[in-house]
């Protein structure tokens, strides 16, 4: 059975993240909401993003071709990932 360690996905905790507005602006809202995803970080053209499903990773292609960045997948949860939106989105 496939999981997010077979994929050496790291286990992220998004309640103490505080993205800049920079990194919040590269993903509209909605898109984040529909794929349960949030923008943690950018480093040298590096986006890091929480995803909560395996499903999510074979749509990163066209993120990273909408956005013009690498992505580098990371794990948390759906109910991490939809709190934070509400945080980082309000």
């Amino acid at each position: 059975m496939l999981d997010f360690d077979s994929f050496g996905l790291e286990h992220v905790i998004l309640d103490d993240l505080h993205p800049p507005r920079k990194v919040l602006d590269l993903l509209p809202p909605a898109t984040c909401r529909s794929l349960c995803v949030a923008p943690i970080d950018v480093f040298d053209g590096v986006l890091t993003l929480a995803v909560s499903s395996l499903e999510v990773l074979s749509r990163l292609d066209a993120l990273r071709y909408e956005l013009n960045v690498q992505i580098e997948p990371v794990h948390a949860t759906r109910e991490e990932i939809l709190c934070a939106l509400a945080r980082w989105y309000p």
